[in-house]
């Protein structure tokens, strides 16, 4: 703005990425209960994700695992 009057405006989008995995934190906490030695648990692959994502008002966790065979 400027003396009051509109200059400029223009629309930004802002894109979101999230991890390839995403899981809820009810089936987080199940495969956590269940694998407690896995190496993906152990070092804390999977963290909890900031998110937006319609009709989702839990906790989200993401990760992107890779196993060596």
């Amino acid at each position: 703005m400027s003396g009051g009057n509109l200059i400029s405006f223009s629309r930004k989008t802002r894109k979101t990425t999230y991890p390839p995995i995403l899981m809820t934190e009810a089936v987080y906490s199940g495969f956590k209960k269940a694998n407690t030695t896995r190496n993906c648990i152990v070092k804390n692959f999977w963290n909890e994700q900031k998110h937006e994502i319609k009709n989702v008002t839990t906790k989200v966790y993401g990760g992107d695992v890779h196993w060596i065979l």
